[in-house]
């Protein structure tokens, strides 16, 4: 199963703010989930987060609109949770749009991820080509041997990228017309927004984990300006972490070989 960015945002809650667990004792409504084993503070969940875990709504994460002693209010869903539905919930400090800050800047402040565009269909003997829109640092260059599928595309080495352009070397420019051309660059993720969104499968769950942990304490860190010794504590412990998880590695661009 992909790594979803209800994975992300439900591991964030539980290193940062912590969560706490629950099963609804009732089947609820479309914008209520309810527990009556709940002993908390009316009010306490208010603009907080609850992570549904099983039910009919699974996988899905909401603002709390509203919480009483034993009812979370939340905007309207499809359905009900359903009675026995399993959840965890977190304070407002890390509220969703806190979390999908945190969960987004980290994945600016991680390297860019590979990615491929088939945009470019060869001329022939054309030794230059305009890249697409957004496609920058290439590292592979793949030409299909077949016009339509199955493409079997071979890898080109005899190729540099210079100023928007791709150029190939003097005779190593493809001699046919029509075949598509595979390219393989480095880009940045896109933004994160839903529960359903996908992670990359190339950027590890926990390395993302903690890369956002560190912009959410590194935030707090500012907001208290170093006055809170455990914020400065809790900072340290994400940084450290983010050190010992392996996030991505970038493998360099294919050998270039031909005459430069």
């Amino acid at each position: 199963m992909p790594v979803e960015l209800f994975d992300v945002a439900l591991e964030l809650a539980r290193k940062t703010v912590g969560t706490k667990r629950g099963s609804a004792t009732a089947a609820g409504t479309t914008s209520t989930l309810i527990d009556t084993k709940r002993r908390e503070d009316a009010r306490a969940w208010t603009q907080g987060s609850l992570f549904l875990l099983s039910g009919t709504l699974a996988r899905l994460f909401v603002e709390i609109t509203k919480s009483d002693k034993n009812t979370f209010t939340f905007a309207a869903q499809a359905s009900p949770p359903g009675s026995g539905a399993r959840y965890e919930v977190c304070a407002q400090e890390l509220n969703l749009d806190v979390m999908r800050r945190c969960v987004n800047t980290a994945l600016t402040d991680l390297k860019d991820i590979r990615k491929e565009n088939s945009a470019l269909v060869t001329v022939a003997n054309q030794e230059e080509y305009t890249l697409p829109a957004g496609v920058r640092d290439v590292k592979r260059v793949e030409i299909a041997r077949q016009t339509a599928t199955p493409f079997y595309f071979h890898t080109n080495n005899h190729w540099d990228e210079i100023g928007g352009k791709l150029r190939f070397a003097s005779g190593w420019a493809p001699h046919y017309a029509g075949f598509t051309m595979r390219l393989t660059y480095l880009g940045p993720h896109a933004e994160l927004d839903a529960a359903g969104d996908d992670v990359d499968q190339q950027i590890p769950l926990m390395a993302l984990v903690w890369a956002a942990a560190v912009v959410f304490w590194r935030d707090e860190y500012r907001t208290t300006r170093g006055e809170q010794k455990d914020v400065e504590a809790w900072l340290n412990d994400a940084t450290s972490n983010a050190g010992k998880n392996p996030s991505l590695v970038d493998r360099g661009r294919d050998p270039r070989y031909g005459d430069w």
